[in-house]
């Protein structure tokens, strides 16, 4: 089966986003008698995408998507829309990333607010602040794939960052909302770069 891209538009809760488009991009030899082979990538585009250049293609994900497995998805939200985790807590909350690059103040500063409140809710985050404004840069992209992939493989993950020192420590070391799951020796040296 060919690859399928395709919206459909939603009602929210969320004063601030109370309608919301959500494009979807269904991956290459998707079989829907195999659920437990497919995973999700939900992408967050904000002010400056709409959704359907993310699931076609503009980021690189697609040839990954299609050898992995995973649908790609991309809401269009509002900067100030983003969901509260708390309300989420004691739910089973999924490893995320979030890549930001440094030289939007404003983004970067709703970015880190979230991973903090999405690791106290109790969710495993990986927040990486990129070089540069909004694009993402190759290095963001390969330490996506690498995390999302070692995300996905159910391995229990041992190895820690703490934001900001870009340490590696035991788990235990690091307050909650500074706790980078790193998986493997590669994700931790591309976090730490």
């Amino acid at each position: 089966m060919e690859p399928v891209v395709d919206c459909v538009e939603v009602a929210t809760r969320a004063p601030n986003n109370p309608r919301v488009k959500v494009w979807y991009r269904v991956p290459r030899r998707h079989d829907a008698a195999r659920p437990g082979r497919w995973r999700v990538l939900v992408l967050f585009g904000g002010r400056n995408a709409d959704g359907r250049p993310e699931v076609s293609g503009k980021l690189g994900w697609t040839e990954w998507a299609d050898l992995n497995g995973v649908f790609l998805v991309a809401p269009t939200l509002r900067d100030d829309a983003y969901w509260e985790p708390k309300a989420w807590s004691g739910r089973a909350l999924l490893d995320a990333l979030v890549a930001c690059g440094v030289d939007d103040a404003g983004r970067l500063e709703i970015g880190r607010t979230f991973a903090y409140r999405y690791r106290e809710a109790g969710g495993p985050l990986l927040w990486y602040p990129a070089k540069g404004g909004h694009e993402p840069n190759e290095r963001a992209l390969r330490l996506a794939r690498a995390f999302l992939a070692a995300a996905a493989s159910k391995t229990v993950c041992t190895l820690w960052g703490e934001d900001d020192t870009r340490r590696v420590l035991p788990r235990a070391r690091i307050d909650v909302e500074f706790q980078n799951p790193l998986y493997t020796n590669e994700i931790a040296g591309l976090w730490r770069w």
